[in-house]
C-alpha cells in the first residue's frame, strides 16, 4: 500500500482477481496499439462482463498486477492501455517511465530541500527566543 493512497492502493480482492484474469485474456486476444483501451473501456468491459463497477484507481491496480505477474508489454499511453511483444514499443514506453520517474525524484528532492529548510528555520527561530 502507498501511503496516503491506502484506500486504492489496497491488494486486490479476490473479485478483482478474475478481472485479472479477464483482462489479460482480453489482452492477449486484443495484442497490439490498434486495440487500445481507456482505463473508462476496462470499466464497461468488467460492467459488461461481471456486473459490477471498479474504479479508475482499481483499475491502475489491477493493470499493475498484470504487468508484475506476466504482462511486461502491457503499456500505458495517454491513449489508453494495449499490450505488445515488440521491443520497439516497449523500449519507447521503458524511455517515457525513466523520463515520468526523474520527473517525480525532481519533486522528491525539492520538496524534502524545503522541509530541510523549514527545519532549519524552526530551530533557529527557538534558538533566538532562548535570548
Amino acid at each position: 500500500m502507498l501511503k496516503n493512497f491506502e484506500k486504492i492502493t489496497v491488494e486486490l480482492t479476490p473479485i478483482e482477481l478474475e478481472y485479472v484474469e479477464f483482462l489479460g485474456q482480453w489482452f492477449l486476444q486484443n495484442k497490439g496499439k490498434e486495440n487500445t483501451v481507456k482505463n473508462s473501456d476496462i470499466i464497461k468491459l468488467i460492467k459488461t462482463a461481471f456486473d459490477k463497477k471498479i474504479t479508475e484507481p482499481r483499475v491502475r491496480k489491477v493493470i499493475q498486477f498484470l504487468r508484475t505477474n506476466g504482462f511486461p508489454g502491457l503499456i500505458a499511453t495517454s491513449n489508453g492501455y494495449f499490450y505488445t511483444n515488440d521491443i520497439t514499443e516497449i523500449e519507447a514506453w521503458i524511455t517515457s517511465l525513466k523520463q515520468r520517474e526523474a520527473a517525480i525524484r525532481q519533486i522528491r528532492e525539492k520538496a524534502e530541500r524545503e522541509v530541510e529548510i523549514l527545519r532549519f528555520s524552526k530551530y533557529a527561530r527557538k534558538q533566538m527566543q532562548i535570548f
